[in-house]
């Protein structure tokens, strides 16, 4: 596969010149019908940068490059074609009617409906919200227009409702365009513990130059702080309130996180430009824009885009192609932009260990972990996953060797970004730093109910232990393996409603043989895998987790674990402009995500050799019936998050889940104009409030001197004063 060939072809793209400026309501006027307009802006792009697309590729080229680069049109002309998609009733209750045994999956089900104080979003019903849709569906009047209006509430309700990014559900139609926003903005503190102000993101280089930049004042006419919170309340999936205001800047650690995935700023709406002014009377105006990611040459009318992308087995961009474009314009073979040269880094850049040489920072090393995913540059489809496995563990420990040798006795792990992964990397790197453990300082527990039952009572082997269900991948509290699965699933009752499996630990207990058996134990060594040290190599007092609040699912996971068994203390950086404090871990706490694409033949596939699944008692069915062929293919576009998470001391019967716990950081910082370009600048800020007495922002600490002490509680100061509103599923007293 000529690699280089084709990645030329998928990235060279101007970004802001070159935008057609022809609107939907110009198509509209004009009587044309805007996907046939989208088809004609795509052609005359390729032909004028005498570009062909290369049609004739394997399954696996597919998924790894796109076979259209993206061309830019202009946000109304992309959201005139899809809201020309008209509305297929019958097929959209059909789509409903699917998904309702689904979300019987997601962990979270019962307790959002209900949340507890402190958890900073707003609750929702998510089978009600189904039922909402199904009913707006079915009214003659005042119903859905199109197909986009039924689909935006069906994302809403999935997608953002939940803020939790392991509940997805995605459409080929919404993934048909993207809207990023060329106007980007900073939020900046004079000291890092002052109220910041917002700026426009190119000032950030002006400054070092001696330009005083004039903070922003409205955008689109409206106050550039309430503009950004209504944004992030509109389109982020973090559950905390922080984190989703992090989530609509660039910064260094999210411009070098290898699976880090910002908030998407107009997936439903955006206008065609964006007017900025600043304080000092200074207006800008931003064209926007909207990237083709699907084929539209055979693309005329709605009704087309329906038939090639809009059926459940349509032929619309993938996941994991939506994510391609990023991935191919990264240099894998440079340092980060921000950053000094690692001491070790892996070939993708998921983690790179630095010794900064400042004399008053010669105590500190820093492991920067920006994802725990494996590799997802150009080896990514060429390499065995324990190669992966492997690489990680050796940077890791290569490293803390290094840090050790040069007398550095104190560790930040800088976790900016990081969305989560896989859980083999986050196991090598807490044995790393804890090898006299041994479990996972962390409890999980599933939502019990009807499916998953039925699946555990047909489909488990008391002699193999087989089950369908990844049971065997939690053992019980005492290390020991279940012996039936009704004692892994109880049921227990939750917090306020629903039922849940008995609290369990994540299997460990043969540590190296889990990364063996990700290919032939005949070509790998167990041995490769051991920690070579048998005491921490740092003291919890000395090792600092700094994070921006996008800290998710395996992130969420390992600083859960560092801070409740073993006291180690966390940095949050950024945030609303409020002296409050900040959580460490805004994202999904929780995980693993699974998805439903097998689910559909559980009662062919998935049996275990010998076993005869036995017919279903009266009035207890199958976890799913077997659906009409045209709807398997949504089955694998929503994904759901399998297990909560239980801190470590408190898997108590009724415990709420961390996902809804209120946990602060010891400390926060806004960013400066220096953090904003050296990354260097971020981990003395965070050296300093640690270990030197250093300041942090008033209010955001339990010490009256703004030093960093203990975990500040839940105060109404922390609440989000905008809401999501109406809507299905949503809550009227939440």
């Amino acid at each position: 596969m000529h690699l280089k060939a084709l990645v030329v072809a998928a990235t060279v793209l101007p970004l802001c010149s070159g935008v057609p400026r022809d609107s939907g309501q110009d198509a509209a006027r004009r009587g044309e019908e805007p996907c046939k307009q989208v088809r004609d802006h795509v052609a005359k792009w390729m032909s004028d940068n005498n570009i062909v697309p290369n049609m004739d590729l394997s399954e696996l080229e597919r998924i790894l490059i796109p076979s259209f680069p993206r061309v830019a049109i202009t946000p109304s002309l992309a959201f005139a074609c899809l809201k020309s998609v008209p509305l297929y009733k019958d097929t959209a209750l059909g789509q409903v009617d699917f998904l309702r045994p689904l979300f019987e999956w997601q962990s979270t089900l019962d307790d959002l409906r209900d949340p507890p104080e402190g958890y900073l979003s707003e609750g929702v019903d998510l089978l009600g919200g189904l039922d909402d849709i199904a009913a707006k569906l079915q009214k003659a009047q005042g119903g859905y227009k199109n197909e986009f209006e039924f689909l935006a509430d069906l994302y809403t309700l999935t997608t953002v409702r939940p803020r939790d990014f392991h509940f997805i559900y995605t459409s080929s139609i919404f993934d048909l365009f993207s809207f990023p926003r060329p106007a980007r903005f900073v939020s900046i503190s004079a000291d890092g513990v002052s109220a910041p102000k917002i700026y426009l993101h190119a000032d950030v280089d002006h400054v070092e130059h001696g330009y005083t930049p004039s903070p922003v004042s409205t955008i689109d006419g409206i106050p550039a702080l309430e503009f950004l919170q209504k944004e992030a309340v509109k389109n982020g999936r973090c559950h905390d309130p922080d984190a989703r205001f992090n989530s609509q800047f660039p910064s260094l650690a999210n411009d070098a996180a290898l699976v880090y995935t910002p908030a998407q700023p107009a997936t439903l709406d955006l206008r065609d430009t964006t007017s900025v002014q600043c304080q000092n009377g200074t207006k800008f105006e931003f064209s926007n824009y909207a990237f083709v990611r699907g084929n539209f040459t055979n693309i005329t009318s709605g009704v087309d885009l329906y038939n090639d992308f809009g059926r459940s087995n349509g032929t619309g961009p993938r996941t994991s192609q939506s994510e391609v474009y990023g991935l191919l314009e990264k240099n894998y073979t440079s340092h980060f932009v921000g950053y000094p040269e690692p001491i070790n880094v892996t070939i993708s850049g998921s983690v790179a260990g630095f010794l900064p040489e400042s004399p008053d920072f010669s105590d500190v090393a820093v492991l920067n972990v920006n994802t725990f995913q494996g590799s997802l540059g150009p080896r990514t489809f060429t390499t065995p996953p324990s190669a992966d496995f492997q690489e990680f563990y050796n940077v890791t420990v290569d490293f803390i060797r290094a840090a050790k040798a040069s007398n550095r006795t104190k560790l930040i792990l800088d976790v900016q970004g990081n969305s989560g992964g896989l859980i083999y990397n986050l196991v090598a790197l807490y044995f790393a730093l804890f090898p006299g453990d041994t479990t996972l300082h962390q409890f999980s527990q599933a939502r019990a109910h009807p499916q998953l039952a039925w699946i555990g009572e047909q489909l488990w082997n008391d002699t193999e232990r087989a089950a369908v269900w990844p049971v065997l991948n939690f053992i019980r509290p005492d290390n020991k393996p279940w012996s039936s699965f009704e004692d892994f699933y109880g049921p227990h009752p939750g917090p306020r409603s629903g039922e849940y499996t008995t609290p369990s630990l994540f299997n460990v207990t043969d540590y190296a043989q889990m990364f063996v058996s990700h290919e032939d134990p005949a070509t790998a060594d167990p041995s490769l895998y051991e920690i070579p040290w048998t005491e921490p190599p740092f003291a919890p007092e000395d090792i600092l987790v700094v994070t921006d609040g996008q800290c998710g699912s395996a992130c969420a996971m390992i600083v859960s674990m560092l801070t409740h068994a073993h006291g180690v203390r966390t940095v949050a950086l950024g945030g609303r402009p409020i002296l409050a404090p900040m959580q460490a871990v805004g994202q999904t706490k929780g995980g693993p995500i699974m998805n439903f694409a097998s689910l559909p033949d559980l009662d062919r596939d998935a049996v275990p050799d010998g076993l005869e699944i036995p017919p279903p008692r009266e009035g207890f069915h199958p976890p799913l019936r077997v659906p009409e062929v045209s709807f398997i293919g949504w089955s694998g576009a929503i994904q759901f998050n399998s297990v909560n998470m239980l801190p470590w001391g408190e898997e108590t019967e009724g415990a709420w889940p961390l996902q809804f716990r209120y946990e602060a950081a010891n400390c926060k910082l806004f960013f400066t104009w220096e953090m904003a370009r050296d990354i260097t600048a971020v981990w003395k800020a965070a050296a300093a409030a640690a270990w030197l007495g250093g300041n942090c922002v008033p209010g955001s600490t339990t010490n009256s001197d703004g030093t960093m002490g203990g975990i500040p509680e839940y105060t109404k100061e922390v609440e989000d004063q905008y809401r999501l509103g109406e809507g299905p599923g949503a809550l009227r007293h939440k």
